[in-house]
């Protein structure tokens, strides 16, 4: 019985290759269109036309490929259609999509996501979305996976992608504007010291005193302010980014570091002014040597 199903697919391959269909979402849903129940309903879509528009044709003359291009398949197109997508939801259980909205603009792009997230919860089927655009990801998927040149860096959700990135690569390229990296030491003491500050991790660190770590630092979990009240970074704002709900300063804390911060938009920090930088707790991300990462870390301020 297998082999007899399964010899069907060679004459219907070169149907669909002689029709021109390959490749093509027709060749997805004609095949289980063609079953007993798809053959029922469009015969019944048929059978309900009214005789009386054949008899009014075929007094004007009009031949049978006529009468059926112009009066019946008009009438049943819509059902077909909506038989063929009822089929297809049928009969395919998972279905994979490469950036369906890749061509589309910005404004239809985001109606187009809500579309199909309300889509994917109504049919409930196993959906695989490839997409290069992280909005994408994070508003329509339900776990992320992160792919670099063909290698998986990390699976989760994306609550776990974005605030537990499990390499510097998933960090950069998970949040706009991207995360800062700022290059650090290990101290003697089991601390990282970035020029004249000091993180302290929140776990004891596997790498050894001396090696050169990353500190990675989201817009998210820093805030500038004129009076500071703990440890704090402080730096010259050299750019201001303002984007009417959102507003972001890039600061140099020293000639080699710069981080943006997230700002309130009505804040009046502008380019060449000098302002203090605090970090949440643990909100700070400590990557090792060869990009993993190694915990949270915390600001101490100057040593």
């Amino acid at each position: 019985m297998k082999r007899a199903a399964s010899a069907l697919i060679i004459p219907l391959f070169f149907v669909v290759r002689y029709l021109g269909l390959l490749n093509t979402y027709w060749a997805l849903i004609l095949p289980p269109l063609a079953n007993s129940l798809g053959i029922f309903m469009a015969r019944s879509f048929v059978a309900g036309i009214p005789d009386d528009l054949e008899a009014s044709a075929r007094l004007d003359g009009a031949s049978d490929l006529t009468i059926y291009r112009r009066i019946v398949l008009p009438l049943i197109r819509p059902g077909l259609v909506v038989l063929g997508m009822f089929i297809f939801m049928l009969q395919y259980t998972s279905f994979l999509m490469d950036e369906p909205l890749s061509n589309l603009d910005a404004i239809l792009r985001a109606e187009m996501r809500i579309s199909l997230l309300d889509v994917h919860r109504r049919v409930g089927r196993a959906t695989v979305y490839v997409t290069h655009d992280q909005t994408e990801a994070m508003t329509l998927a339900d776990r992320v996976v992160v792919l670099h040149e063909g290698a998986v860096q990390q699976v989760g959700t994306p609550e776990e992608i974005y605030t537990e990135p499990a390499n510097s690569f998933v960090a950069r390229f998970v949040g706009t504007p991207r995360m800062a990296l700022l290059a650090g030491t290990v101290t003697d003491s089991r601390e990282v010291a970035l020029g004249d500050v000091t993180f302290r991790p929140d776990a004891p660190l596997a790498v050894a005193a001396g090696e050169r770590v990353d500190v990675g630092i989201r817009p998210s979990g820093a805030h500038v302010t004129e009076e500071p009240r703990g440890p704090h970074l402080r730096g010259r704002v050299t750019r201001r980014d303002y984007l009417g709900g959102d507003c972001f300063l890039e600061v140099d804390i020293s000639p080699e570091h710069a981080i943006v911060v997230r700002a309130e938009p009505e804040d009046t920090v502008n380019a060449g002014d000098v302002v203090a930088v605090e970090i949440r707790p643990g909100a700070a991300h400590l990557f090792g040597p060869s990009g993993e990462r190694a915990g949270g870390l915390s600001l101490l301020g100057p040593p």
